[in-house]
This record gives structure tokens, sequence and C-alpha cells, in this order.
């Protein structure tokens, strides 16, 4: 299972729409506490985050993922409109596995970066 987190409605619907038609399942959620309690609920393989939204950005929930035992295993790629040097490699740091910019990285790019992403 695949959980989609990003505060923006059409990103996450456009998200889910493109990965359903790849034949995963997905959930999404608008924000970090909505996705700890659907992750919690359903243990995604994969998070796909957004990093900024609002009450919680993507690395803090990144951070979340991480300190909880039942999702520290999980895969995390980020997809953004914001590319910010430090909060990249913070990310990546924390162990993302790749950050898309949205409105550059098209469909093609996240179905790969995804596809990767649950080979590993």
């Amino acid at each position: 299972m695949i959980l989609a987190v990003d505060d923006n409605r059409d990103a996450r619907e456009f998200l889910a729409i493109l990965l359903r038609k790849q034949g995963y399942v997905v959930h999404t959620a608008d924000g970090g506490t909505s996705a700890l309690e659907i992750a919690r609920k359903h243990l995604p393989r994969l998070f796909i985050l957004d990093e900024q939204m609002p009450g919680m950005t993507g690395t803090e929930l990144l951070a979340r993922i991480r300190a909880d035992a039942s999702l520290a295993q999980a895969k995390v790629i980020f997809l953004s409109a914001a590319f910010e040097h430090g909060n990249t490699k913070k990310a990546l740091e924390m162990g993302a596995l790749d950050w898309l910019v949205k409105g550059i990285h098209g469909p093609a790019h996240i179905i790969a970066s995804v596809s990767r992403a649950l080979a590993s």
C-alpha cells in the first residue's frame, strides 16, 4: 500500500489516480497528523510526501515515521513544489529515496521512482 500525503487535494487525487492505474493500492492524507493515523492502521510500504504542508512539514513527518517502530522501515519519496537544498539533503539523510519536483518531474518519473522504491 502507498500513502500519498499532500495538503493540495488536486495533487493528492492526481497521484492516487496515476498510481492506481499502475495497479497500486493508494490511500491519501491531507497532512501529517491524518497520515500518521492512516499509516498506523494500514502500514504502508511507501509514503509519498509533500514538503510544504500546514501543521507538519514533510521532513517533520518523515522524522515521526522513522521514530515509529511500526513505520520506520517504510520507503519514502518526496514529491514537492519546494526544492531547497537544505530540506532535500536532510530528507535524503533521513532515508528518503528520492525528491521529485512538481511541475518538473512528470508522471513517468513518478512511476519510475515508485517502482524503484518498492523494488528496493
